[in-house]
């Protein structure tokens, strides 16, 4: 939960993992066994509405946490106006997917069509010469996936929302 900024180290609570509320530390396993009806109820919330929507009894949907790290990003924006241009947020995977979706206004079918990244893994989002605009680059270091890239790559990814819809 750090970001830092140019040679600043900060402390960040917006940027915490997910609140997982009452299935907080537990497996599925477990979860369906002693909680039955408020997993059912999770499930079909999943089911319904997607991983992006679905809130766990008592704690945070992604789009509830993609809210509160809204307010990060005007943190960076800031940053930039005052000539900080890099950045480097540590947080945890599904807070990452989250962060991206919001950073980059993406449609929530994007976060629900990758799974969390690995511990470690790196991430880079950076302005698209093309569009200039921030896009997504892509994971330039994951050790699950056997990703180590010395050098950006030469384009971002690029989202097609009619094409991710059909999936």
């Amino acid at each position: 939960n750090v970001s830092v900024r140019g040679e600043h180290i900060f402390f960040d609570d917006r940027l915490r993992e997910r609140e997982f509320g009452l299935f907080d530390g537990m497996k599925d396993e477990e979860i369906s066994k002693i909680y039955p009806q408020q997993w059912q109820h999770y499930q079909k919330m999943m089911q319904q509405g997607g991983k992006y929507y679905a809130k766990p009894y008592g704690g945070e949907s992604g789009a509830n946490v993609a809210d509160r790290l809204r307010s990060h990003k005007e943190t960076l924006w800031r940053d930039n106006k005052k000539g900080i241009k890099n950045h480097v947020i540590v947080n945890h995977g599904f807070t990452l997917r989250c962060f991206v979706t919001s950073f980059l206004n993406l449609h929530p079918v994007f976060f629900s069509m990758e799974k969390n990244p690995s511990n470690t893994a790196i991430r880079l989002l950076d302005i698209d010469p093309m569009t200039n605009r921030y896009a997504d680059y892509g994971y330039i270091y994951d050790p699950e996936k056997e990703i180590y890239l010395t050098e950006k790559p030469a384009e971002p990814k690029r989202y097609d929302l009619k094409e991710a819809l059909k999936m």
